[in-house]
């Protein structure tokens, strides 16, 4: 110490930064001499190993900043200036400000500079490239020291550090980061509750944990998501309730299913590409409510559950099985006008449909239960002219020839 003294006081600036850097090598925390003495006896080496190894973190810092900006290409006319370059020697300068800011936070880890110093820290490593370990300094400042000051700020740099990291690895390594943000986002909207890019991160968290298979924690961080006050936007709320939807369909929760089915489509346009197929799953979750109606022997209200998903998801596969089988459950409950209301709509509807060439002999039935015996007779002359198997025809045709005569259309009995 008196020796860097003399260097000053003589005039020698370029002695002072290397006896300096001596200083910090020979008694700091990496020195056999540090780890050879106790507490007290460090004692005295602690008022210049905190000066020095703040100056020294300091110096590097700035000249690795220094290079870097001297790197970048100059700006064009009418165009902003580009990125600083980050060469090597400026990396390795960056490196060796980041040991000097790492020796400090570990020789006075309760010092009031401590978060700061760590946040420098994690900038550096950053800087350089050496993205896990600023991803460990950021997160130290922002979940251990909890910094006033920076702690947001560094929970989000390692945010934004981990996606970079998921995007530029891949296969067990990537699976590992991918893992370790979902958690750093999960600690972010834990304690930085009141800032506004919390809930961001917690929505992207909810949706790659129902990626990756693990839907009860990504349920229980989408509730935290459409419940977070203030709300989220429509987005973050959408994959929330998009996340709820598919885990409660998966778990046969139907109804509830479909309630949040209903509410992310509520946040969508109708030009949404998501638009239409969340319609269908409101359908299918309908459908399958349905069927579980079916099974507890509650056909009545399986008929106006079925009867409703046209009006969800017209013209689909689905909503064109569902009418279908409302018929037939109104046909087992011999509710027979209502069961041919819904044929001939069925009819009207779907022309060209496979199922369409059925419903003639289920009309048929109706018409006669009904005693509506033209109307049958119609319907049975369908079924001959559909028929492919001649003995069917004329079994068909000659009990509509039948039905005709009883209905007093004579002529169409003989006719046929």
């Amino acid at each position: 110490v008196r020796m860097i003294e003399v260097y000053k006081v003589g005039g020698f600036p370029s002695e002072i930064l290397p006896a300096k850097e001596a200083y910090i090598t020979n008694y700091g925390v990496n020195s056999s001499f540090w780890a050879s003495k106790n507490a007290t006896q460090r004692e005295p080496l602690q008022v210049h190993l905190k000066q020095f190894l703040d100056e020294l973190s300091s110096y590097y810092h700035a000249q690795a900043q220094q290079q870097s900006a001297s790197a970048k290409a100059p700006a064009k006319k009418g165009k902003p200036a580009e990125q600083p370059v980050i060469t090597a020697s400026a990396s390795s300068l960056y490196l060796k400000a980041a040991s000097y800011y790492h020796q400090y936070v570990t020789a006075f880890p309760t010092d009031p500079a401590a978060g700061n110093m760590t946040f420098l820290m994690a900038e550096a490593y950053a800087d350089a490239g050496s993205s896990a370990e600023a991803v460990k300094a950021y997160e130290k400042v922002a979940y251990e020291y909890k910094d006033v000051s920076k702690g947001a700020e560094a929970g989000f740099s390692a945010l934004i550090i981990l996606d970079q990291l998921v995007k530029t690895t891949q296969g067990e390594t990537q699976k590992q980061w991918q893992a370790h943000k979902t958690q750093s986002a999960v600690l972010f909207a834990d304690n930085y509750a009141k800032d506004n890019r919390a809930v961001a991160g917690l929505a992207n968290a909810t949706d790659d944990l129902f990626q990756r298979g693990d839907k009860t924690q990504a349920m229980a961080l989408a509730q935290r998501v459409v419940n977070w006050q203030p709300a989220a936007s429509s987005a973050q709320q959408k994959t929330a309730w998009l996340v709820i939807a598919h885990t409660q369909f998966d778990l046969m929760q139907y109804k509830e299913a479909e309630d949040a089915y209903r509410k992310a489509l509520a946040l969508m346009p109708q030009s949404d590409p998501q638009y239409k197929q969340v319609s269908e799953r409101i359908a299918a979750s309908m459908f399958k409510a349905a069927e579980t109606k079916v099974a507890s022997q509650n056909q009545t209200a399986a008929i106006e559950q079925l009867l409703q998903i046209s009006s969800v998801a017209p013209g689909t596969d689905i909503a064109i099985k569902a009418q279908y089988d409302a018929a037939n459950l109104l046909m087992e409950a011999k509710q027979w006008a209502r069961a041919e209301k819904v044929l001939v709509d069925f009819n009207a509807r779907y022309p060209q449909h496979a199922l369409t060439a059925t419903v003639a002999p289920k009309l048929a039935l109706i018409y006669q239960e009904l005693q509506q015996w033209d109307k049958a007779a119609d319907a049975l002359a369908i079924m001959a002219k559909n028929d492919a198997n001649p003995e069917a025809r004329r079994s068909s045709l000659f009990l509509s020839a039948e039905l005709a005569r009883k209905s007093g259309k004579t002529q169409d009995a003989i006719t046929r």
